[in-house]
């Protein structure tokens, strides 16, 4: 069994240190900078010298088979990205001593903005006396059409709109988009700047008319930039008013109103990179309100959920390890991805007055007021066990504890097991496994065609046990496809189940499957960073009840393979 196998590894084998595996590994990407070389440098106290930046045109016209009318066009009308952006995401200055850990760690925070394409930093030149560094990137075009079509457990969703993830070579983002899906239609406009003043701050706001109602998301602060940093602020607010939905078998059993309002202002300290690794104190407070009303077109409804807020003050503890390694064909599809072979560990504590519930979803529920302890936990790391082998796992915890016990609480584990060569192919196993304690119907955990159980109708099960194990072979073409995309395909096995609503079927399901993969290699990345997979997948459900089709194909675009 592949969750057998799981555990055998965890027991049976022994990770290797990341230096050792930097050559032997097929999906790890050697360091641009010598190690011996650089901590030579290091031990010297050469300072950084001349830093200068290299952005590639998006088409390299020195190529044949990208020198056309085409592309040169598209490289003669792109603005390109204006050097000082690229200087404010750097961790180091001319000038001051050259250190290894500023340079990885600069590599990574640009290989998170979307506007530039696999960025290195390389010493360049031969000078005794000081390090002159070279930032090689490829741009990208950034300013596109948002024109999307999406089919996933059997229902559609459309979206068009533009957007510009770098405006006018600023690495601003801009966008607006009209999307229709399942639950609602919308009209949203984003704006977002990752080097907002001075103080490398982030300034995040979202603006959404939609069919049922609207919503306004503001985030304004300054993170923890760097391991090294030593302190953070900021300040969030939400606000949404929608219809929400309960489903049973993918029909819609209940819908209520909720207007929800969550704000939050916080601040951190560190003593940044101590000896490898970084524990960051952060203290702020919370508040949050759901106010649940019936639905204007429905009539006879179950019970609605009770209103809760909570307010509370919460600290928290982040821990930190610097283990990183970059490798390719790992979640993603030909870039050079950040894997942290180290622990990332985040811990959260608050004492609310909370105003609740507590009964099983969809029955008579019962109001009380009490005293909470507010938790948030969250765990991840990857290990490498060969040159051929990567586990990565992470676990979360998100709710409450009250004298009753565990409320509105859910814990999730991921357990990630990645097999092969990462140059022409990989096996993937994936576990799901989620708990939810006296959830409310507004968060019950759901399972179907739009969240991994690619043979099913959308939210075809759901309560507050979850779980799913996919089994995928995964195939890499080595070659980019007309200088446009990077291209994978897969065949796929999903078995899963939701349970704790009694009206609806809790067996076991299964379905197979194959797919194509397409990732954009010259437009922009996703918002978060992440480049953007275009997933175009046919499955099969296997001993599917009657009200499930034969098979079901879906088109959806995610951050990963």
């Amino acid at each position: 069994m592949p969750a057998a196998l799981l555990l055998s590894l965890l027991a049976l084998a022994r990770p290797v240190a990341a230096e050792d595996v930097l050559l032997a590994h097929g999906c790890v990407v050697a360091p641009a900078t010598d190690p011996e070389q650089a901590a030579r440098w290091e031990s010297e106290g050469l300072p950084v010298g001349n830093v200068d930046i290299n952005m590639a045109p998006i088409f390299d016209e020195a190529n044949p088979d990208e020198n056309n009318w085409l592309f040169r066009g598209i490289n003669a009308i792109h603005i390109d990205t204006d050097p000082d952006v690229v200087r404010e995401d750097l961790l180091f200055q001319e000038g001051e001593p050259f250190s290894a850990q500023k340079l990885e760690e600069s590599e990574r925070v640009l290989r998170t903005r979307g506007y530039l394409r696999n960025p290195r930093i390389v010493p360049v030149g031969d000078c005794a006396e000081k390090v002159d560094l070279q930032v090689q990137a490829r741009e990208v075009w950034t300013l596109v059409p948002e024109l999307g079509y999406a089919h996933k457990g059997g229902q559609t969703t459309t979206r068009f709109g533009i957007k510009d993830k770098n405006f006018l070579g600023t690495g601003k983002s801009v966008a607006f988009q009209h999307e229709n899906d399942p639950e609602r239609s919308s009209d949203v406009l984003s704006y977002k700047d990752v080097n907002f003043t001075d103080l490398r701050a982030i300034l995040d706001v979202e603006y959404g008319d939609t069919s049922d109602g609207q919503y306004y998301q503001f985030d304004l602060g300054r993170p923890f930039f760097s391991l090294d940093t030593e302190w953070s602020a900021g300040a969030h607010a939400f606000d949404s008013t929608r219809i929400d939905s309960v489903y049973v078998a993918g029909d819609v059993i209940q819908e209520f109103q909720q207007h929800e309002q969550n704000y939050e202002l916080s601040y951190g300290w560190s003593e940044g990179l101590v000896a490898g690794a970084t524990s960051r104190w952060r203290v702020g407070v919370h508040a949050e309100q759901h106010t649940f009303d019936r639905s204007p077109d429905t009539v006879a409804l179950p019970p609605l959920p009770l209103n809760r807020e909570l307010q509370y003050p919460w600290v928290g503890y982040q821990y930190i390890d610097d283990q990183f390694i970059t490798a390719r064909n790992v979640n993603q599809i030909g870039i050079v991805e950040d894997l942290n072979t180290g622990w990332d560990v985040d811990v959260r504590l608050g004492y609310a007055k909370a105003s609740a519930l507590t009964a099983e979803p969809l029955s008579q529920v019962t109001a009380f007021n009490d005293t909470a302890v507010m938790m948030s936990i969250t765990a991840r790391r990857n290990l490498l066990f060969s040159d051929d082998k990567i586990f990565g796992f992470s676990f979360g915890f998100d709710g409450q504890y009250q004298d009753s016990g565990l409320q509105n609480s859910v814990a999730d584990l991921l357990a990630q097991y990645h097999h092969g060569d990462f140059s022409t192919h990989q096996f993937y196993a994936g576990l799901q496994l989620s708990q939810g304690w006296n959830l409310p119907v507004d968060r019950l955990l759901y399972l179907g065609g739009d969240n991994g159980l690619r043979g099913y109708p959308r939210n075809y099960q759901a309560g507050d046990q979850r779980a799913l194990l996919t089994l995928e072979e995964r195939f890499y073409l080595k070659e980019e496809w007309l200088s446009l995309a990077d291209v994978g395909a897969a065949v796929f096995y999903d078995v899963g189940r939701a349970t704790g609503l009694s009206d609806q079927p809790n067996e076991w399901l299964q379905d197979i499957g194959f797919g194509l993969r397409l990732s954009p290699t010259r437009t922009g990345a996703h918002r978060s960073g992440r480049n953007s997979v275009l997933h175009l997948d046919v499955a099969v459900p296997l001993g599917a009840p009657s009200d499930v089709g034969r098979w079901q194909w879906l088109v959806q675009v995610k951050e990963s393979f």
